[in-house]
């Protein structure tokens, strides 16, 4: 897991989870309770995706975020 705020000041929490299908995805979890998000990952294993993630830096999580789309209820 790890936490960021985005350009606005919000806050995030990113989870590592995989689809039904197997992809890696970035949960993007945003801590005022408002909609979370999701981005796929290059990643294919767990363990790869979290060590994906935990090389990110500021740039790369805010790009991230940019590009996710609305978790489907």
């Amino acid at each position: 897991m790890r936490r960021f705020r985005d350009t606005r000041g919000r806050g995030w929490e990113l989870w590592v989870g995989r689809e039904s299908w197997g992809i890696m995805v970035a949960l993007l979890v945003p801590l005022d309770g408002g909609e979370t998000r999701r981005a796929s990952l290059a990643s294919a294993a767990p363990d790869d995706a979290e060590r994906e993630v935990d090389a990110m830096g500021e740039e790369e999580l805010l790009t991230l975020l940019s590009r996710s789309v609305p978790v489907d209820p």
